[in-house]
């Protein structure tokens, strides 16, 4: 049986990106607010960049276009991805994103090693320079499937919801208005509820 994790379909024109570094890069475009472009896939067999030392040979690694400003490096590490901005500086190569998906189950060797490497706070380069982006800890890991099951995510905000009505309604007793409004808000979450069960 084929690990969902690992399908390649179509997407943005590629078929050399798996569903699990598809879900990081959505969920990183989700929280950066803008889409990234990918330059350099994964799958490449030694195919790929000669400079990118095997690290795109199987699955989980793609080079992204530089978008100029460091947040979205935040973003991709907050979606479970060992993501640098690389530099001219660093090596014969122009502005661009290196992301690894941490705990992908296909990553090569050598990009397997630059997850270690993020993991204790280095660049992830032959130098083993510091790590040069936003430090996370815990260090996150990927959401998959992305964006994930939504009424996984509501159920427990609706009990929140419904809790903060029942006890608004025990302080408005003599506000008709406010009951309404809270009867109103009572009958929206049932409906959540019927929603997320069906």
């Amino acid at each position: 049986m084929t690990d969902p994790r690992l399908v390649r379909q179509l997407w943005r024109g590629r078929t050399n990106v798996d569903a699990l570094t598809i879900a990081c890069i959505e969920h990183a475009e989700a929280i950066a607010g803008h889409k990234f472009v990918v330059t350099q896939g994964s799958y490449q067999s030694g195919a790929g960049d000669r400079n990118s030392a095997g690290t795109h040979n199987l699955g989980g690694v793609v080079d992204l276009r530089w978008c100029g400003h460091g947040s979205c490096i935040r973003a991709l590490r907050l979606a479970g991805m060992a993501a640098w901005h690389r530099t001219p500086a660093q090596g014969p190569w122009p502005d661009h994103i290196h992301a690894v998906v941490v705990d992908h189950p296909r990553l090569a060797a050598s990009a397997q090693a630059q997850v270690t490497a993020y993991r204790n706070g280095r660049n992830g380069l032959a130098n083993n320079g510091p790590d040069d982006g936003p430090r996370l800890e815990p260090t996150p890991t990927p959401t998959f499937p992305w964006p994930p099951n939504t009424s996984d995510y509501l159920r427990p905000d609706l009990n929140e919801a419904m809790a903060a009505v029942k006890r608004v309604e025990g302080k408005v007793q003599r506000r008709p208005r406010m009951r309404y409004w809270a009867k109103r808000a009572r009958q929206a979450i049932r409906k959540m509820r019927q929603i997320n069960r069906g």
